[in-house]
């Protein structure tokens, strides 16, 4: 599983060699900034982060069998 970032664009890549069931994007409070659900076989999702504020946020990943986390810098 990788988690890149475009820092132009304000996207975030996540890939996965298994199934992507959810992807969540806190702020360090904890607080919920972003989420979908996904399918659970979609290996590849962009992610658009340019309405979150600047600042750091921690993607969480959960596929089909385990749960990623992944620090972002927006």
């Amino acid at each position: 599983m990788s988690v890149s970032q475009s820092y132009n664009d304000a996207k975030v890549t996540i890939r996965s060699a298994e199934g992507i069931a959810s992807v969540a994007i806190l702020d360090l409070a904890g607080r919920v900034c972003y989420h979908e659900n996904v399918n659970g076989s979609q290996k590849y999702l962009n992610v658009d982060i340019s309405r979150l504020s600047k600042g750091i946020y921690i993607a969480v990943v959960v596929t089909n069998s385990a749960r990623y986390s992944s620090k972002v810098v927006r």
